[in-house]
């Protein structure tokens, strides 16, 4: 995981993500209390027991042999999409239709993940890899966070990341996106949320163990590459 990131207090962390439905939950998964999102979530399935409201992308020729399900959630709010990439590929799991935000206002995108045994070939930045969590429509070409290195992440995580006030019926996307890589990715309770008055929200990625990572990229390494 990252070197660089900031412990909170003890009750600080299970507080915020409170607030954001996305507290650590029991093994039986209770669902947690959350604010009221913009953006679809995983819930509702299609006759291949995907996500209704997700396309999946593929953007390579390989990209074809991953698989991709969906582990089921209580509620079905909480359901998690695994990508099983088994070769180098690129796939993006994407929102089919626009979401509508009120110009004048800050949003903030919310994504919990869980990663196991990624592995990326090439430069991060000359060759995109690893993972990308991206909003278009917004701030110009858009705005993302990444997730680059070796390895897994400990248990999930959650990814936030502040959108700006867009223009006047500018609409935002969201795409979950793995670039050139292998691994398994869960990704769940995608959400868009307004940011509440006064509050002043940073790119930021929180992790189970209390401590908050901030910054756009989360880097991530086996303990061979200490």
């Amino acid at each position: 995981m990252n070197r660089f990131h900031k412990r909170l207090g003890a009750l600080a962390i299970p507080v915020f993500l409170l607030l954001l439905g996305s507290a650590p939950r029991s093994a039986a998964d209770r669902p947690a209390r959350r604010l009221p999102s913009l953006s679809p979530s995983f819930a509702s399935l299609d006759k291949d027991r995907l996500p209704a409201a997700w396309s999946i992308v593929p953007k390579t020729e390989d990209a074809k042999l991953a698989k991709v399900t969906v582990e089921p959630g209580r509620p079905p709010a909480n359901n998690a999409i695994l990508m099983d990439i088994p070769k180098e590929a690129t796939l993006l799991v994407e929102t089919k239709a626009p979401v509508k935000l009120g110009p004048g206002k800050e949003y903030l995108l919310v994504v919990e993940m869980k990663i196991e045994d990624m592995h990326t070939i090439g430069h991060w930045f000359q060759r995109p890899t690893g993972i990308r969590i991206r909003a278009t429509g917004v701030g110009g070409g858009g705005k993302y966070l990444s997730v680059r290195g070796n390895g897994d992440t400990d248990d999930w995580v959650t990814a936030m990341l502040p959108l700006p006030a867009p223009a006047p019926g500018a609409n935002c996307g969201i795409s979950l996106q793995c670039h050139n890589m292998t691994g398994k990715i869960r990704f769940r309770n995608p959400m868009i949320i307004p940011v509440p008055p006064g509050v002043e929200a940073e790119s930021c990625f929180i992790l189970q163990d209390g401590y908050l990572s901030f910054g756009g990229t989360l880097a991530i390494y086996t303990k061979f590459d200490e």
